[in-house]
């Protein structure tokens, strides 16, 4: 049934695999549940299939790596991509009409030497390295990965009757944070921050996922693994959730307004900053309370995050794109060269000039 289901679904949209838009590579995925998100990647163009050692190949002029996976027990599904993005690539989860009771747990381990700077972005928010995200079942989930991007990314993959077996018949740490992700209007939630040792665990995971499978007990240790990370990182929320209000940082508000802000000065970075008043009032909120909360979501004020946006693309336009500095100083609405230099420095520690264009 999962291969009828997704030779279905490609026939319906292999003319979509890798078409181009707004700059990026899109390759859309099934992923109702684990099993059709890893038949649906294994029947793209260019993947080789290990089924023994439950691994894809991937070595395109879009992408280039390998993606293991393993179902750790019933209802529980690790998945783990090791890649690096040639070109600007955004992946697209997408969903047919049988629906879904999975949710996706993800953590990201990745750096982009061409752009340093640039986080990876899902679902119009950015998502720093070493960062976690949960999504409730049915929710599209779109990555935006920057040229240049390489690492490792997890899924982990859960249905309800997982969750309600190990955890919602007994004391939290998690039946509150279901509920939360189940309430909350974009649905899903971020951490920043909130496993200092995540990432060495998380490089155990892939040792062992990525080495000899025919090792004695090689899915045993993997097992082990995951539910163990799985389990600081349950324990992690719930002592988040339980700090005063006042004292909690490391969840990512999905506060509409802030997300507002966000979204319209990403979208206006060539114009010259609004202003607080205006933002606060285009979001409807006071601005002491736009600025604290903007504040406690981006780690910045609201000027400063506008202008390391700013600064950001116009490292990319220097790099990549090969623009001359008063063409980029006057795209930003800059008076003159200088001016944007100083800026730029601010952000970057190096001026313009500077920057390796050799590429």
């Amino acid at each position: 049934m999962p291969l009828k289901r997704v030779i279905k679904w490609i026939k319906k949209f292999e003319k979509y695999f890798f078409y181009y838009k707004d700059g990026y590579f899109v390759l859309p995925y099934l992923t109702n549940t684990p099993q059709l998100m890893v038949e649906s990647l294994k029947n793209m163009p260019f993947v080789s299939h290990d089924t023994d050692h439950q691994v894809m190949y991937s070595k395109t002029p879009f992408t280039e790596g390998q993606l293991r996976y393993q179902e750790i027990e019933e209802g529980l599904w690790l998945i783990v991509s090791e890649l690096e993005f040639k070109v600007n690539v955004h992946t697209k989860a997408v969903y047919d009409d049988y629906g879904s009771d999975y949710y996706f747990l993800a953590f990201s381990i990745y750096d982009n030497p061409v752009t340093p700077k640039l986080d990876m972005k899902i679902n119009n928010m950015e998502l720093r390295n070493n960062s976690w995200a949960m999504y409730k079942p049915g929710i599209p989930i779109d990555a935006f990965h920057a040229k240049g991007t390489k690492g490792l990314f997890f899924n982990f993959s859960f249905n309800r009757k997982w969750i309600e077996t190990n955890f919602l018949d007994k004391e939290p740490p998690s039946k509150l944070l279901f509920q939360k992700i189940l309430n909350t209007e974009p649905g899903y939630l971020t951490w920043e921050g909130l496993m200092n040792d995540a990432q060495p665990h998380a490089l155990d995971i892939w040792k062992s996922l990525s080495g000899d499978t025919h090792q004695a007990f090689s899915k045993l240790k993997v097992k082990i693994q995951a539910l163990e990370i799985l389990t600081i990182f349950f324990s992690k929320v719930y002592e988040e959730e339980k700090k005063p209000e006042e004292s909690k940082g490391v969840l990512v508000s999905n506060d509409e307004p802030v997300w507002k802000i966000e979204k319209y000065l990403v979208q206006n970075l060539t114009n010259h900053f609004p202003g607080i008043d205006f933002l606060a009032d285009m979001a409807n909120v006071s601005p002491s309370k736009l600025k604290v909360n903007f504040k406690k979501v981006f780690g910045q004020s609201v000027y400063q995050y506008f202008r390391t946006k700013q600064m950001e693309l116009a490292l990319v336009m220097l790099k990549e794109e090969q623009v001359q500095i008063k063409n980029v100083s006057s795209y930003f609405g800059y008076e003159n060269a200088s001016k944007f230099s100083l800026a730029f420095k601010k952000v970057h520690k190096m001026l313009p000039s500077e920057v390796d264009r050799s590429r």
